[in-house]
Parts: C-alpha cells; sequence; structure tokens
C-alpha cells in the first residue's frame, strides 16, 4: 500500500504559480523563500474569499497582514499578476 498524499489544491496552485515542482521552491532547494510564502498566503487570501474581487490590494495592508517584509509581497503581487490573479493599478 503506498503512502502516497495527493498535494493540497491550494498548495499545489500556488507552486504552479511559481513554476515549482512540489517539495521545490525559487531559492534555495528545500526552502521556500519570503515571496514563496506571500505569494501562497495572498492566493489562499483570494481562495477562500478573504480578499474579495475588485478589493484594492496594497503592499502594505498585505505586508502587515501577513508579517512579511514589503518586497516579498511586492513580488508576490507581481506573480499574482502575471498568472491573472490580481490586476496592477493604474
Amino acid at each position: 500500500m503506498s503512502n502516497y498524499r495527493p498535494e493540497p489544491p491550494i498548495e499545489k496552485g500556488v507552486r504552479a504559480l511559481a513554476g515549482l515542482g512540489a517539495g521545490q521552491s525559487a531559492g534555495a532547494p528545500g526552502k521556500a523563500t519570503q515571496a514563496d510564502k506571500a505569494t501562497q498566503l495572498i492566493f489562499e487570501d483570494i481562495l477562500r474569499n478573504r480578499l474579495q474581487p475588485g478589493e484594492r490590494l496594497t503592499p502594505e495592508a498585505l505586508s502587515e497582514r501577513h508579517g512579511i517584509g514589503l518586497s516579498p509581497v511586492r513580488e508576490a503581487l507581481i506573480r499574482l499578476s502575471v498568472e491573472g490573479f490580481v490586476q496592477g493599478g493604474g
């Protein structure tokens, strides 16, 4: 009998955003970067409707909400924008 457990959908979606396979990150092998963590947290907020469609997202508010620095949050917003999950301001 196999111990295979499918990856949770949110984790799988975040890894797809970053172009990563299970157990990999964009930084050092096996270690998630702060930008990876920020991307996952913001993506989870979107999927769980904690952030509403059309809601204005600011790096400052998201940084404070998740206790992550501004630079990783900005990188996460860029990643999510490239994939169409958030829209840039303008």
